[in-house]
């Protein structure tokens, strides 16, 4: 039983790795070009690669401003692209519209929060 049950949990494992990513990098201020944090971001297809769940957050919370807090949120694909995806999620309560390049080696996304912009952006480490 033990073996079956062993088989099944490598199968879902194998499986989940498959359509999830996950990318690291700095959190740069724009405009003054200092690091304030960590970027960890991920992916996960929801039902195909036109749909991606993504979860970002920054490390240390006491670097990272406005995102102390993991945001949620989706991007579809723009059509006809292959990387290009954008979506919406809610910053103290503004709505920000985020653009963004998705491919297995990297995340490349541009951020509009009303008039504050900003990039989020990493590397997966994958060769």
């Amino acid at each position: 039983m033990h073996g079956v049950m062993g088989a099944a949990l490598v199968l879902v494992l194998a499986a989940a790795s498959a359509e999830a990513t996950r990318y690291r990098g700095e959190r740069v201020d724009i405009y003054s070009g200092q690091v304030e944090g960590r970027w960890i971001i991920r992916t996960r297809e929801l039902g195909g690669p036109d749909l991606l769940r993504t979860r970002v957050r920054c490390r240390p919370g006491n670097q990272c401003g406005p995102f102390r807090r993991r945001l949620t949120f989706e991007l579809t694909r723009e059509a006809g692209t292959e990387f290009s995806y954008a979506g919406e999620f809610v910053l103290d309560g503004t709505t920000c519209q985020i653009d963004a390049t998705v491919y297995s080696l990297g995340f490349e996304g541009v951020y509009t929060c009303g008039a504050t912009q900003g990039s989020i952006s990493g590397r997966s480490g994958r060769n």
